[in-house]
């Protein structure tokens, strides 16, 4: 029955994510990020690089909770922005524009010259000033979030946002393997349509070998700060977790700048391979990531976003 002395209001209530059971470790990071000090850039992951396949399209209760806390991380004006195509466009383009003063107003005049409206741009501006006090883990939870509304973009209002993405990418001359996949990324999820398993056109290793040594050799340069031995070893580590193609000849390349040319042609190849090969792909790039035991927020970010490219979604690693 209702209460006589219902006045017709509704206590606002606060909801504070759960972090209990296996997500204990995360409060404190909550708690942090609450306080203003939400920086975990550096942060490391540790995980077996065999057990990263097997995490495909699947999650633990532990993953669940890591979910909630990465949420919990996420100030609610950027969820706000996730709500509406437009603004999550403009978070979107905040990510590539960077919180790096020297580059911010050059990328800002890039969508000026896109012909972006001046409310958008200034929206931008804002969201950098929010991004700046994040750490780079919440990258790609934010571009994971923003592709439900970015589905609602008109075909045109799709066009003209993938191409400000590739403008502000080629603004600074220099382009990273994150940037890469993630406009690769997007391109694929909001411009096909087709069924996925109408796309397979790969079920040997021999017709894709190349491939997998192109994005091997790119992951490893990219993962290892400029180390050229360490890539080299990173790369060992991961061609010869496929038997079919580790006795062929696989040197690894020294070549400081990748061809993203020939990896997003890599990706268009091994995104229309069988299930099997994508599977001794990912479990390549793991270990090729994993090579030095550790894998910080950098690789395991390149790592589930070339996942996502070959449509086999890993969950966010656990600390």
């Amino acid at each position: 029955m209702l209460d006589p002395s219902f006045d017709g209001k509704y206590p606002i209530i606060e909801i504070t994510p759960s972090l209990s059971g296996p997500a204990s470790r995360y409060i404190a990071e909550y708690r942090a990020y609450q306080q203003g000090a939400a920086s975990y850039s550096d942060y490391p992951v540790q995980a077996r690089p065999e057990n990263v396949k097997n995490l495909v399209g699947s999650f633990s209760d532990a993953h669940i909770d890591r979910g909630k806390s990465i949420l919990a991380l996420i100030p609610e004006e950027l969820k706000q922005e996730l709500n509406v195509s437009q603004s999550a466009a403009c978070l979107i383009y905040a990510l590539f524009v960077g919180c790096d003063p020297d580059y911010r107003q050059a990328k800002l005049e890039v969508l000026r010259r896109a012909l972006v409206p001046e409310k958008e741009i200034d929206e931008v501006d804002y969201i950098c000033d929010i991004l700046s006090a994040l750490g780079d883990d919440i990258r790609l939870p934010l571009v994971e979030l923003a592709v439900p509304s970015l589905h609602s973009l008109t075909s045109m209002g799709k066009r003209d946002f993938l191409k400000t993405i590739t403008l502000l990418i080629e603004a600074d001359a220099k382009v990273t393997l994150f940037e890469f996949t993630v406009q690769w990324m997007l391109k694929k999820l909001l411009t096909e349509k087709e069924n996925i398993s109408s796309k397979i056109s790969f079920f040997s290793y021999s017709q894709v070998a190349s491939d997998i040594l192109v994005i091997l050799n790119a992951l490893a340069w990219a993962g290892k700060n400029g180390n050229a031995e360490k890539a080299k070893n990173a790369f060992e580590a991961g061609i010869t977790k496929i038997s079919e193609i580790a006795d062929k000849k696989s040197d690894f390349i020294h070549e400081e700048n990748i061809s993203f040319n020939e990896v997003g042609l890599s990706l268009n190849q091994l995104s229309r391979s069988s299930f099997k090969i994508k599977e001794s792909v990912i479990d390549s790039c793991a270990h090729c990531a994993f090579a030095d035991n550790v894998i910080n927020v950098s690789e395991s970010d390149l790592l589930r976003v070339i996942s996502l490219t070959l449509g086999c979604p890993l969950p966010p690693f656990l600390p």
